[in-house]
């Protein structure tokens, strides 16, 4: 006969009134059994909390959330070839202009939108790559671009004028980024 371990915890403060009953189950973990509850402004909020299983990445229901941010990254691209990519979707890309020494990086919902021939920031590139950011991330699309930019701009030499390292005659084309300080 398993003995299973029954405790129960109470909190009352100004906004909550609970009773939980603490219960050990049979994979020996502890389930958490509202007995008594008073409802509260933060109800939602808890119940995403749990939905979205926050406090245990390491649950196989969250596998997207603990992985790398980036879906597939490709090699560099010939210009010739952009056609064929045109329809990639939820990436951050970088432009390279070989013989001016350039390159640009941007994000884009849609690649054959914004990565074209010709761009006012880069208008001799001759090569391309992209990075597919899983959907799951894709909200912060804006920073992960950022981090790119400022990664570059440490070893480039940028429109921005930030100090970097000289690793290369290559230069970056990104005037504005977030900076971090």
């Amino acid at each position: 006969m398993e003995i299973l371990i029954i405790n129960y915890h109470i909190t009352t403060d100004e906004i909550n009134r609970e009773v939980l009953k603490f219960k050990s189950n049979e994979d020996g973990k502890i389930d958490l059994i509202p007995f008594l509850k008073m409802k509260t402004e933060y109800d939602e909020f808890f119940k995403k909390i749990i939905e979205w299983n926050i406090l245990d990445l390491n649950n196989a229901n969250n596998k997207e959330l603990t992985e790398d941010i980036i879906q597939y990254s490709s090699d560099w691209i010939s210009i010739e070839d952009l056609t064929k990519h045109k329809d990639v979707k939820n990436a951050v890309y970088y432009l390279l202009d070989s013989e001016n020494k350039e390159i640009y990086i941007g994000c884009c919902d849609v690649l054959g939108t914004r990565v074209k021939p010709g761009r006012k920031e880069i208008p001799g590139w001759n090569m391309f790559k992209y990075e597919i950011i899983k959907p799951i991330y894709w909200s912060i699309k804006e920073k992960i671009e950022s981090h790119s930019i400022r990664a570059f701009a440490s070893f480039l030499e940028n429109g921005a004028h930030e100090p970097y390292f000289k690793i290369s005659e290559y230069k970056l084309k990104n005037i504005s980024w977030a900076k971090r300080k």
